[in-house]
């Protein structure tokens, strides 16, 4: 089998460069899927994959994904790829690394919006429609402030907080503990 460098950049114009010069083709080459049916009048300069044993692997393939590498004539000129494992392995892998950062940004987020003040005492003009925020700063703010009923809300406005702390720090700090252990 012999190979040649081709440098980076568009990589199916330049093998069909190479193929058109018969010069410098290489024998396994990486080209887009899309654009294989682009090499079909060239086929007999590729090698047939199922000589090499290709359909021995067949069946771990979509149907469709098998049959766009084949050109008119029943050669197999190309090889398809699939992403698949790739999703696999950031699922398997990389989110559960990543856990511990997605349950501390999942906190602090929800804290953020829930405790939002500004946005909703512009948009809401109804004052039976606006957040708990803004209806404990409206408690503040007449002229005999019941302090039993503005605690009473601040507990109320505090429960959900404290709720989505606990599940999230759960999943945080087992984690983390468990990343902190590992050799």
């Amino acid at each position: 089998m012999r190979g040649s460098q081709i440098p980076d950049g568009d990589i199916d114009s330049k093998v069909r460069t190479s193929l058109a010069a018969r010069a410098y083709v290489p024998d396994v080459t990486v080209v887009n899927n899309d654009n294989l049916a682009t090499f079909f009048p060239d086929e007999n300069e590729f090698l047939d994959l199922r000589e090499l044993g290709a359909e021995s692997v067949r069946d771990q393939y979509l149907d469709w994904k098998w049959k766009a590498c084949f050109t008119p004539t029943g050669r197999m000129i190309g090889f398809p790829l699939d992403a698949g494992p790739t999703a696999l392995y950031y699922r398997g892998v990389v989110l559960p690394l990543f856990r511990p950062a997605l349950a501390f940004l999942g906190i602090f987020t929800f804290i953020g919006l829930w405790n939002d003040y500004i946005w909703p005492l512009v948009v809401l003009i109804d004052p039976d429609k606006v957040t708990l925020q803004v209806a404990l700063a409206n408690l503040n703010i007449l002229y005999n402030t019941d302090y039993s009923l503005v605690m009473a809300g601040a507990l109320m406005s505090v429960v959900p907080l404290i709720v989505v702390f606990l599940i999230g720090a759960r999943h945080f700090l087992r984690d983390l503990a468990a990343g902190a252990m590992k050799m």
